[in-house]
């Protein structure tokens, strides 16, 4: 294709010019895949890096064995001190935390009892774009939350093994 544009291009009464032209048709038709391959590849991790508003994740998980609410709150602090969150469990059922990554902030609260836990989004800074919608979040939110939740279920799990040993 790039052959035939350049060949429209090519002066008719032009034998010598042609055959130039014709030559530069074979070279950038050879070339175009490479650059355009070498464009995408250094303008990916640019793009990537900008992250767009995704919906805030709001998990509810069920506790699927007999633990005392002492034992989810246990669980639920350890897990999120051990993440680096700050954890304030002064109000029984109610976990309050805090993250912080450079200039981006987090507040969660986590109301929990012995048959299930919730993490819901208070508030953040630096982690909501002006134009994004009222459940819309930047990323590393979201990543924060589902690593969060994740170590809660798996530790809940080791717990109840651990018990029943």
């Amino acid at each position: 294709m790039v052959r035939d544009v350049l060949a429209c291009l090519a002066l008719p009464h032009s034998k010598g010019r042609e055959r130039q032209w014709r030559g530069t048709a074979w070279l950038l038709s050879a070339l175009l895949p490479a650059l355009l391959l070498t464009a995408m590849l250094l303008t990916t991790p640019f793009l990537s890096a900008c992250s767009s508003p995704e919906r805030i994740y709001h998990p509810t998980t069920m506790i699927e064995h007999k633990l005392s609410r002492a034992e989810v709150r246990d669980v639920i602090v350890r897990c999120a001190s051990a993440q680096g969150w700050w954890v304030d469990d002064r109000m029984p059922g109610l976990i309050k935390a805090v993250y912080r990554d450079g200039e981006q902030r987090a507040e969660i609260e986590i109301p929990y009892n012995a048959v299930r836990y919730s993490i819901r989004y208070l508030n953040s800074s630096n982690l909501r774009d002006d134009d994004s919608a009222f459940d819309e979040i930047n990323e590393p939110y979201n990543e924060w939350v589902r690593e969060l939740d994740e170590a809660i279920h798996e530790a809940l799990e080791a717990l109840h093994t651990k018990l029943q040993e």
